[in-house]
């Protein structure tokens, strides 16, 4: 920036005096204008290129789970931007998913299993009938996703906050929710089967029908 106005200044000087100082204001006002489309231009194409970036990334973890892995692998510092794409019936199963943002996007269906979700943030997302099992899941942010149906059997779901929420339906068997926070969600006809329950909060949660057996509470 300072190299920029040097340049502008000597050029304006040089005009000054060849011309005269009638024409001084005049040409300081076309020089300054010319800098600032300088510096304005790359600002439009940073915002581009971000956005092919990342439609790029959504077309590869779209066509290949592996290659998606790989380039994951040799881009740790990147956080994958998927908010409102529509994932629905995908299956991402063993993707690295770690840090992703999936606020409000669409994975009605979409098979999950086994992938690293750690710290991924699915805030205000379309969950139902998702299958989640096998997943790491610490960290990660469910505020006010849609969880209908989904499964999390065998899932890593300690100190999880899913407290006043909606979880009829849900598969939590041989999941481990130690610490998780369930207090006060509709629980109706969920399966806990041999899940590790140890600490899990349970204060004013509606256990109808809820399936309990061999699960681990002590």
């Amino acid at each position: 920036m300072p190299r920029r106005n040097s340049t502008i200044t000597q050029l304006y000087d040089s005009r000054a005096t060849a011309r005269g100082n009638g024409c001084k204001i005049k040409e300081r006002k076309r020089l300054f204008s010319l800098s600032n489309e300088i510096v304005e231009t790359p600002l439009f194409n940073i915002k581009t290129l971000y956005q092919v970036a990342n439609r790029e990334q959504i077309t590869l973890l779209k066509s290949s789970v592996a290659r998606w892995n790989i380039w994951r692998e040799g881009n740790p510092h990147i956080e994958p931007d998927f908010d409102r794409v529509d994932f629905n019936g995908i299956n991402l199963s063993n993707a690295n998913l770690r840090k992703a943002n999936f606020q409000m996007a669409l994975l009605n269906g979409a098979n999950l299993q086994g992938a690293n979700l750690t710290k991924a943030f699915f805030a205000g997302s379309d969950l139902r009938g998702a299958n989640l099992s096998e997943t790491d899941c610490q960290g990660m942010t469910l505020d006010d996703a849609d969880l209908e149906g989904c499964i999390f059997r065998q899932s890593n779901l300690r100190n999880i906050d899913f407290s006043n929420r909606d979880l009829r339906d849900i598969n939590f068997s041989e999941a481990d929710l130690r610490k998780a926070d369930l207090r006060k969600s509709n629980l109706e006809k969920v399966k806990f089967l041999k899940a590790d329950l140890r600490k899990t909060l349970f204060t004013e949660a509606n256990l109808t029908e809820a399936y309990l057996s061999s699960a681990w509470m002590q």
